[in-house]
């Protein structure tokens, strides 16, 4: 095998085994501006429930969270999210997994 075969074999072995790394973690970020970065989208949590999977806005305007990644949703009844600020709530980055393998 040539050197640079070898490199390149090694880095995507490595950056594979980053990538899996953070599968198992809460997906979302705090963040201070309000400017999606990727294919998320942005709410506001006073971090009542605690780390979360993902979530996403039901279309009877609840949101729904996955405490894990093996859990269903749960309806977030006592309104802990939101979609604009409020005192005692922060802004986070949020994924939406509920289409992807």
């Amino acid at each position: 095998m040539k050197p640079i075969h070898f490199w390149l074999v090694a880095g995507t072995v490595i950056a594979s085994m980053s990538l899996a790394a953070c599968e198992d973690g809460p997906y979302y970020h705090h963040h201070h501006d309000m400017a999606a970065v990727d294919d998320g989208y942005d709410i506001w949590y006073d971090n009542y429930y605690g780390a979360f999977y993902d979530g996403y806005w039901g279309d009877d305007g609840s949101y729904y969270y996955r405490p894990a990644r093996d859990h269903a949703f749960v309806r977030d009844d006592a309104h802990h999210f939101r979609r604009d600020h409020a005192d005692g709530f922060n802004t986070m980055h949020v994924h939406d997994y509920r289409n992807r393998h």
